[in-house]
C-alpha cells in the first residue's frame, strides 16, 4: 500500500482538494465554472494538492517547525509562480494589472513575487495542512505516506509540474528560471536545517474576534496593499519591504502565543480566509474581469457556513473534553 500504518487516506484525499480550494476557488482565481471543469480539476489537485501533501511529509518528518512550513511554502510557491509559471518575470500574466510595471527591475515583478510567495506559503500550504490535521486529529503528526507513496505523489507533481512549464510559454531568460530553481532549493535546505523541535509560546491566545481582525487585516494587506501602495505613488522598494516586515512582525506575533487548543489554532488558521470571503462576493459583481465569477457568492457563503460548522464542532470536542 502507498500509505502509512493505519488508513491516512481521508486526511490525504481532503488536503489533495483543501489546498486548491483555498489557493485557487476562494481566491476567485479560477472560478467556479473553471475550478470544476474536470480537467482544470484534476490539474489543480494533482499540482497543489500533491504539493501541499509533499511538503507536509517533509514539515513532519523535519520536527514540525514552524518556521520550517513556511519556508517549504515560500519554496512551493516560487517553483510555481517563478519558475513554472514564470509570472514573476512575465509583464503579460492576466492577474498582474498594475505589478506588471509596479515594481518591475531586471525583468522581475518584485512585489508581485514578495506578495506571491507569501500567499502561497500561507494560503496554498500551511492553512491547509493545519486545517486537515484539526479535522482528523488522530492522524496530526503522523507520516502519511510510505515510500511508494511519496514516490507515486512526487511523480504526479513532477509531470504536472513539467506539464504547466512547457504549457505557459512566456519568453524567460534561462537564467532567471534557474535562479528561481535556486532560490527554492535554498529554502528547502534552510527549512531543513531550521527544523529543530520547537517551543510552544506562553501567553494565552487573543480571543475568536481579535484573531479574525489581525488575521484578516494582515491577509487584505498582502493581497490589496500592493496595488493601494502603487497607485498612492509609494515607491516599490518600500512596498516589498513592508510586505515582508509586516508579514514577519505578524509572524513572530502568532509565535508569542501557546496554540494548545485546537479551537485556537482553528481561528488562527482561518483567520487570514476572511478576506476571501469578501473578496468572492466583490468578485462576482466585477463587471471587468476577463473570466466569468458567476457563482463566488456562493463559493464565499459556503465557505462561511463551512468553517462556522467546523468551529462548533472543534468547540463541542475541546468541551467534551474538560469534562472527562
Amino acid at each position: 500500500m502507498s500509505f502509512g500504518e493505519g488508513s491516512y487516506l481521508k486526511p490525504v484525499l481532503v488536503l489533495l482538494f483543501l489546498s486548491p480550494a483555498i489557493a485557487e476557488l476562494l481566491s476567485s482565481s479560477s472560478p467556479p465554472l473553471e475550478f470544476f471543469n474536470p480537467l482544470t480539476l484534476s490539474l489543480l489537485v494533482a499540482f497543489y494538492g500533491c504539493g501541499a501533501l509533499l511538503v507536509r511529509e517533509a514539515w513532519v518528518r523535519w520536527g514540525r517547525n514552524p518556521y520550517s512550513l513556511l519556508l517549504l511554502g515560500a519554496a512551493y510557491g516560487i517553483v510555481e509562480e517563478g519558475l513554472l509559471v514564470k509570472s514573476f518575470f512575465s509583464t503579460t500574466w492576466p492577474d498582474l494589472g498594475m505589478l506588471a510595471w509596479y515594481g518591475r527591475w531586471l525583468g522581475v515583478n518584485w512585489v508581485w513575487a514578495t506578495m506571491l510567495t507569501i500567499y502561497h506559503s500561507v494560503f496554498s500550504i500551511a492553512i491547509p495542512i493545519v486545517l486537515v490535521e484539526l479535522a482528523f486529529p488522530w492522524a496530526k503528526g503522523k507520516q502519511w505516506l510510505k515510500t511508494r507513496g511519496l514516490a507515486l505523489f512526487s511523480l504526479i507533481f513532477a509531470g504536472v509540474s513539467t506539464l504547466f512549464f512547457v504549457f505557459f510559454r512566456y519568453e524567460v531568460p534561462a537564467i532567471y528560471l534557474l535562479s528561481a530553481l535556486l532560490v527554492a532549493i535554498a529554502l528547502v535546505f534552510i527549512s531543513r536545517k531550521v527544523a529543530y523541535r520547537y517551543s510552544l509560546g506562553l501567553e494565552k491566545p487573543p480571543g475568536a474576534i481579535r484573531l479574525a481582525a489581525i488575521g484578516s487585516s494582515w491577509s487584505a494587506f498582502l493581497i490589496i496593499g500592493p496595488y493601494l501602495l502603487g497607485n498612492l505613488g509609494v515607491p516599490a522598494i518600500a512596498c516589498v519591504f513592508s510586505l515582508v516586515v509586516v508579514f514577519l512582525a505578524y509572524f513572530r506575533w502568532v509565535l508569542r502565543y501557546d496554540w494548545s487548543s485546537m479551537l485556537k489554532v482553528f481561528d488562527l488558521a482561518t483567520s487570514p480566509l476572511w478576506t476571501l470571503v469578501v473578496l468572492a462576493f466583490i468578485a462576482e459583481v466585477d463587471a471587468g474581469r476577463l473570466d466569468n465569477p458567476a457563482g463566488m457568492s456562493l463559493v464565499g457563503i459556503a465557505t462561511v457556513v463551512s468553517l462556522m460548522l467546523a468551529r462548533r464542532k472543534l468547540k463541542s470536542m475541546e468541551h467534551r473534553g474538560r469534562v472527562v
